[in-house]
């Protein structure tokens, strides 16, 4: 028995029994072959029990953080075991970088699968992680230090030591045949096409999704706070708590990027938005009466429809004592119609001035001119007609002998038809615009009052314009405010580095008006903070009445008397710190630029008029003779500052010349300078042989 037993080891070593092909007895032994259950296995499909990994990634997926994403899919047998689609902890700087931590996760993935499967006695040959860039499965296997992936983290080369140990195999896969490709980018178009067919109907939509969880609202107020809260990108508490009960450790698909990294930050619930779900919910959405039990189409379409008209009324937010749209609209309109009004009102003058050019100068107002034209017509009626209620009566009396005597043509009794009709186009704009001031007004004191009695109705209904609406105006800070308008001007200044603006639409402010040249950058600066309080509260606040605005308006103005009654004279200081010495003048008042006089006596020889004029004539020659010796001086001193200044050039330039150019240089000087003497001689000597020549006229007429 001992050599039997012997003899089986040897024959189990060397054979199989596959190899015993169809014998049923060896050796004196029965084969017994089993042909129970021992080799049934549960699998996925009919494919074969292969455990097999696919990885993808969507490079800089994320439009917020630029991360990528990456995405794995492990099969067994055909089918999908195991799955993940999230972004990345770092970002990458290639694509080749992103599929490499790709491929790290989903071999990770690979090797938790590989263990679980041989725990429970399944063994395969090798396992293949399938990967669809070249690049990536070379960083993968080659373990070479490289300059462009020197800076990926350390954690991240550890598929390097996997690979080479060969418990996993990086292969390449085309990208149609990538598993993981669904992940991470959006479907091709013939998927989206087998979606839109799986939603076609609502049977093959019901073997698509399944609902999980339901909960509906109590009343449209609830309903309309949770969509208003979604619509700012912020969950709201029903909604909060649904989620916590019904989706913790799930995967949560949003159509809102926004929201979904809320969620994520505050709920700890994975979100995922890409083009794939966005499809999936257009398909949920057209079968929604017939996933959800119990809702009918006749029921959904006046609920969306009633809560989308109260999400609108909400935005809105409307109130007929705070519509500050319609001061945009009217002040709008009121710039419009003063270019308008400006237009007509030349035409009506260049069109009138070929037959009256006199009146143009004679009334300056474009309003009173064609209340003017249209009631005189030619200027032949203007002696007959009374224009007292029209003119005062200096203008009148000159404007009727400039009719008599005017220089204009004659004109046709049709050319003055129209020529009224466009007068009476004016004067109707003007009263229109009249109203429409009005009305800006009365609605700048009723929306914004503080901002009104602070800077005046038409600049602040500028402001508001500008800036959108009176709430955006109110989360502007005062330097905003102080240069709103001025874009223009600031970013030129930034762009060639000069100063920047200091007022834009404010500078038109009564207060800044009245300040001078030096003040009003500080004024407008003032007047900025204090319009950026009264503007949060006109928009925030209660109050309905203008008490804030009057009393900034009061501080500013006390402000500008002080700026401006300040000694505008500069003190002893100077401007770099040394002390300025002034030389002390007894004739001279404190704060003031004058002179203290002394008294004068009567001089009796100024009674004659004779001797009086001639010590006139002779000042006025002495005047004239000191200020042409001036300008000579100033002459001379600029041409030797030249001369000084080219020499030197000419001996920077001729340095091997130095010892011979002062000999020439020292006797031209000497030349010039005995030229000048002689010159400023031959001056002196002329105004004095005038002197005398005047005295000798003077005594022969005396005689």
């Amino acid at each position: 028995m001992d050599k039997i037993k012997e003899l089986k080891e040897q024959l189990s070593e060397s054979f199989a029994m596959k190899d015993m092909g169809p014998a049923k007895q060896i050796l004196g032994m029965r084969i017994v072959r089993d042909r129970g259950t021992s080799n049934l296995k549960i699998t996925f499909g009919g494919k074969k029990p292969l455990l097999v990994s696919f990885t993808d990634s969507d490079m800089s997926g994320d439009a917020d953080s630029s991360k990528s994403t990456s995405g794995y899919l492990v099969t067994f047998a055909g089918g999908a075991v195991a799955w993940q689609s999230r972004l990345q902890k770092c970002v990458a700087l290639s694509t080749t970088e992103a599929e490499f931590i790709a491929a790290v996760e989903a071999c990770k993935e690979l090797l938790w699968m590989k263990n679980f499967c041989e725990e429970i006695g399944f063994k395969q040959e090798k396992y293949v992680l399938l990967c669809d860039s070249q690049s990536a499965i070379c960083l993968g296997k080659n373990s070479t230090f490289h300059s462009k992936s020197k800076h990926i983290q350390r954690r991240y080369h550890w598929i390097r030591d996997v690979v080479a140990s060969k418990e996993v195999e990086l292969e390449k896969v085309h990208t149609d045949d990538n598993g993981a490709d669904m992940m991470t980018k959006s479907l091709p178009r013939g998927k989206l096409e087998d979606l839109g067919n799986v939603f076609s109907s609502p049977e093959s939509a019901r073997k698509m999704v399944k609902l999980k969880a339901f909960d509906k609202f109590d009343n449209t107020s609830d309903a309309l706070e949770a969509v208003a809260k979604l619509v700012e990108g912020t969950p709201s508490k029903g909604l909060r708590k649904f989620l916590k009960a019904n989706c913790k450790g799930e995967t949560l698909a949003v159509a809102d990027s926004k929201l979904g990294n809320i969620i994520k930050e505050k709920l700890t619930i994975d979100c995922v938005h890409n083009n794939a779900v966005m499809e999936l919910l257009r398909g949920v959405r057209s079968q929604l009466s017939e996933l959800i039990s119990g809702l009918g189409e006749q029921d959904l379409a006046p609920m969306s429809l009633g809560l989308s008209h109260s999400l609108a009324r909400y935005k809105l937010k409307f109130s007929s004592d705070k519509v500050d749209t319609m001061i945009i609209q009217a002040i709008g309109l009121l710039d419009d119609l003063d270019k308008e009004l400006n237009t007509y009102a030349m035409r009506v003058r260049e069109w009138y001035g070929w037959h009256f050019p006199e009146l143009a100068k004679i009334i300056s107002d474009n309003i009173l001119y064609a209340k003017s034209v249209k009631l005189m017509g030619n200027r032949i009626n203007a002696a007959k007609l009374d224009f007292s209620e029209i003119l005062a009566d200096e203008v009148e009396a000159e404007l009727k002998e400039a009719s008599v005597i005017s220089m204009g043509t004659e004109v046709s009794d049709l050319d003055l038809i129209h020529i009224r009709e466009l007068c009476d186009q004016v004067l109707s704009l003007a009263e229109y615009r009249a109203q429409l001031y009005d009305y800006l007004k009365s609605r700048m004191n009723t929306i914004a009052p503080n901002l009104t009695a602070l800077v005046g109705e038409l600049v602040g209904a500028r402001l508001i314009s500008h800036g959108g609406s009176l709430l955006n105006l109110a989360k502007q800070p005062g330097s905003t405010v102080q240069i709103l308008g001025a874009e223009k001007a600031l970013f030129r200044a930034l762009k060639t580095k000069h100063n920047t603006p200091k007022y834009g639409l404010i500078f038109h402010a009564s207060v800044v008006g009245q300040a001078g040249g030096k003040n009003k950058p500080r004024i407008a600066r003032s007047l900025a903070a204090k319009a950026a309080l009264s503007i949060r509260c006109d928009a925030l606040g209660d109050a309905g009445d203008n008490s804030m605005g009057v009393e900034n308006r009061l501080k500013l103005e006390a402000r500008l008397r002080s700026l401006e009654g300040k000694d505008l004279g500069r003190l002893a200081g100077s401007a770099k710190g040394k002390p300025k010495i002034e030389v002390y003048n007894k004739d001279k008042k404190m704060g003031s630029g004058g002179l203290i006089a002394p008294a004068e006596t009567y001089n009796t020889a100024a009674d004659s008029l004779l001797v009086q004029t001639t010590v006139s004539a002779e000042n006025g020659v002495k005047e004239k003779k000191d200020k042409k010796k001036k300008k000579k001086a100033e002459a001379e001193e600029e041409e030797e500052a030249k001369a000084e200044e080219s020499s030197k050039k000419k001996k920077k330039k001729k340095k091997a010349k130095t010892e011979v150019e002062p000999e020439v240089v020292e006797p031209a000087k000497k030349e010039k300078k005995k030229k000048k003497r002689k010159h400023e001689e031959e001056e002196t000597e002329e105004p004095a042989k005038k002197k005398e020549k005047k005295e000798k006229k003077k005594k022969k007429s005396e005689a």
